[in-house]
């Protein structure tokens, strides 16, 4: 599995950005992920920084995903980026929280992957996350096409077909 969390340009309003998390299976077979699978954000070092991962408000339903070699599969989150809550540094100017650099997505049993948080960035409220239900893609473009997008644009485009 690989995949990342990359802000969305512009997205930042009222202490929040929003993030689309982007899941791939590189395997060789096909996988199984949680619908709404579990979060630990990390510091470079890998070090786990407070995170308090819930579903996105109305929560809906979430169902596993079943994702072939090559299948993709895409969530959008909330992230508390600029106010201080509860458990927070306080200090004028100064980060909520360490700088996450990484995120660790559970996916099925006990198998986790790594995936960039990009840009790394201080988090609030102790890592409040609201996370939409995962939703398995279907690429309007050739599989070799999209893959070369998401590498020059560095995060998923957002034209698929459900």
């Amino acid at each position: 599995m690989s995949g990342s969390f990359t802000q969305v340009p512009g997205s930042t309003a009222m202490g929040h950005a929003e993030y689309s998390l982007w899941l791939t299976n590189s395997s060789s077979q096909t996988c199984t992920v949680a619908g709404r699978p579990s979060l630990q954000l990390l510091d470079r070092g890998g070090k786990p920084l407070p995170t308090d991962a819930t579903p996105w408000q109305p929560a809906r339903a979430a169902s596993a995903v079943t994702l072939s070699p090559g299948g993709s599969a895409e969530a959008t989150a909330l992230v508390a980026v600029d106010i201080p809550g509860p458990g927070d540094s306080h200090r004028p100017g100064g980060p909520c929280q360490p700088t996450a650099a990484k995120l660790r997505v559970g996916a099925a049993g006990k198998t986790s992957t790594l995936v960039p948080v990009q840009p790394p960035t201080p988090v609030c409220e102790r890592g409040a996350i609201s996370l939409k239900p995962l939703v398995a893609l279907t690429p309007l473009m050739p599989s070799g096409l999209l893959a070369m997008i998401k590498k020059v644009l560095g995060y998923p485009p957002r034209e698929y077909t459900l």
